[in-house]
């Protein structure tokens, strides 16, 4: 029985677009600036690390 998970050596590579990721970080930033509690700027931040994790993984898989 399988999994279903592809091995790291599987994964296709898809050259990031630097403008959308500059947008996205950008947007979280603001979000993060005009957050009122500290559960608003705690979702913000979730956000910016999964948005970083994708990236970590494509440059990973890059090299």
């Amino acid at each position: 029985m399988t999994s279903g998970l592809q091995k790291f050596s599987e994964l296709p590579y898809e050259r990031p677009n630097l403008d959308t990721i500059e947008a996205a970080y950008k947007d979280i930033t603001k979000r993060f600036i005009a957050a009122t509690t500290a559960d608003e700027q705690n979702n913000v931040i979730r956000d910016w690390n999964a948005l970083r994790s994708v990236h970590l993984v494509m440059k990973t898989r890059q090299q």
